[in-house]
């Protein structure tokens, strides 16, 4: 058997939307409602993502999140100098912290340039 919800003091403007995107999907606001209401209602409440992610085995990993985070920072801060200055990737009298990994630069070399 169906219920009736009625949703009252709904502000002027969200009305508007929703009747404007009823009316682009050739819907009535009912039946864009109900729809959106069933798909919310199909979710998991926090309690049962919770019991769900519980029940699930660990995982071991091989780094803490935090290393990983810096180390994906690194990979970033790297990627990002190397496309907004891609020649202080070659060029030996800029830092070496923006070199790409395995390259170093020799103190003669940087004194010559």
């Amino acid at each position: 058997m169906t219920k009736t919800i009625q949703v009252r003091d709904v502000p002027d403007d969200v009305h508007r939307r929703l009747t404007v995107r009823a009316a682009e999907e050739r819907r009535s606001l009912s039946e864009l409602v109900r729809a959106d209401m069933t798909e919310i209602a199909r979710r998991p409440t926090m309690s049962e993502m919770l019991a769900r992610l519980a029940s699930r085995p660990a995982i071991a990993v091989p780094e803490s999140s935090a290393h990983a985070l810096e180390g994906s920072e690194r990979w970033l801060r790297t990627r990002n100098n190397a496309l907004l200055w891609p020649w202080r990737q070659v060029d030996p009298r800029c830092s070496a912290s923006v070199l790409p990994r395995g390259v170093s630069v020799s103190p003669d070399a940087a004194q010559k340039g």
